[in-house]
């Protein structure tokens, strides 16, 4: 990598750096940009004694869980197993552990980064700590990350994964209970909703709810079957189901459990937010925008998010989320209890842009409501002012300040412009 930099450097190439290749917005690909390819690096490192493991920035999600699941440890990441390392730990890195464990970049002790003038770095707490700061949560913007240090978390215990779909009379009963339910519920469960319109192909529902509108919600528990049901039955009865599963797993079973559905070849455009809260206004523009999406399907199924369909998904966040300092590292919002995500997804180009005009009329009308946004998810190049808009000024401010420090030139030019004045 550091050969990489200097030589397109000293060319004059501009170029974008390349880990997983998951990012639906498809930022490590630039027209006119070398691609430079970190796949080779694909080390793994574990010291039992400090009990980390040092992951090299071309592994996978998958590659890391397989091996940490044989130890009865974890590094919380994402909810699909070919998600890039880099890419989810630089933007924060939210996943099923998050309300227990944290973000991804939370769990970083140390990242190997290559400067724009092809110097390397190790940035930590101890040792430059402001870029420390900043790759935890704006990282796509400081340098190329060859190489991340992780604490390893304990985790034996087996998952407890439930869904239950309901029909579109019960969306709003559904969302209204969850708004007042999910606060008080254990860590070690994370709920997610889902306002879709069911696939004509699912051949699981009833035939006469094919194509109709519905909500689906599935809860994760992480530890006694029992216990899961127990804790997770009153969102699971809110209303008459029209389908229901229940299923008890490995957690490194979960992380592979949505890959068909995340796969390469399929098109995503989204628009995230964190919200400060779903009032009943927000969740009739949520029933209204939902009815109007537009109605494309792809064969695939989830247990999680059921995909690729056209969709607003929602869950409640707090937890260990909010037990770190919120100044502690660039992630932009610990305090905001709701995480949702417009999901445009298509394959066929004649569509994209009906599909898009959606997805940004809906986030739209929920502008009133957001507050920050989780950076992975978004698929528009940001401006300065979206940027201070998503950190806050006081963390824009010093983004800026270390993209000025580390990389004065805007050489890793990332999503969102830290380098206007």
């Amino acid at each position: 990598m550091v050969q990489a930099v200097r030589v397109l450097r000293e060319e004059g190439l501009d170029f974008t750096v390349r880990g997983g290749g998951h990012n639906p917005a498809g930022n490590s690909v630039r027209d006119g940009a070398v691609v430079v390819d970190l796949s080779g690096l694909r080390r793994m490192t574990f010291d039992d004694e400090r009990q980390t493991v040092r992951v090299e920035g071309g592994c996978v999600w998958g590659e890391v869980d397989r091996a940490t699941a044989d130890l009865g440890r974890v590094v919380p990441a994402g909810m699909v197993s070919h998600t890039g390392v880099a890419g989810l730990t630089l933007g924060g890195g939210t996943g099923y552990l998050t309300r227990q464990l944290g973000t991804t970049s939370d769990n970083l002790l140390e990242a190997e980064v290559v400067l724009a003038d092809g110097s390397v770095v190790r940035a930590s707490h101890d040792s430059h700590p402001n870029l420390f700061w900043a790759l935890r949560g704006a990282g796509h913007n400081f340098g190329a990350v060859t190489a991340f240090t992780f604490r390893l978390n304990v985790l034996e215990v087996p998952v407890l994964v439930r869904q239950s779909i309901f029909d579109a009379s019960s969306r709003t009963k559904v969302l209204a209970f969850f708004r007042g339910w999910a606060p008080s519920q254990p860590r070690r469960l994370i709920t997610y909703l889902n306002v879709l319109r069911i696939p004509p192909h699912w051949h699981w529902i009833p035939a006469e709810h094919r194509g109709e509108s519905a909500i689906n919600v599935t809860s994760v528990f992480y530890g006694d079957k029992e216990e899961g049901e127990r804790v997770s039955e009153a969102i699971h009865a809110v209303a008459p189901a029209i389908w229901t599963s229940s299923r008890a797993m490995r957690h490194v079973e979960l992380q592979h459990a949505c890959d068909d559905d995340w796969r390469w070849g399929v098109k995503h455009y989204w628009k995230p937010s964190f919200l400060s809260g779903i009032p009943d206004d927000a969740i009739d523009k949520v029933v209204q925008w939902c009815d109007q999406a537009p109605a494309t399907y792809e064969q695939a199924r989830s247990l999680i998010s059921p995909q690729p369909i056209n969709q607003f998904e929602i869950n409640y966040r707090g937890g260990a989320l909010g037990d770190a300092d919120p100044n502690g590292s660039a992630y932009s919002d610990r305090v905001s209890p709701y995480n949702m995500n417009i999901q445009a997804i298509w394959t066929h180009a004649e569509v994209e842009s009906e599909i898009v005009a959606w997805a940004r009329g809906f986030s739209e009308a929920l502008a009133p409501y957001w507050s920050g946004a989780y950076t992975n998810f978004m698929s528009d190049a940001g401006t300065a002012r979206e940027a201070e808009r998503i950190f806050g000024p006081e963390k824009f401010a010093k983004l800026a300040a270390v993209k000025r420090e580390y990389d004065p030139q805007n050489v890793f030019a990332g999503a969102l412009d830290l380098a206007s004045p």
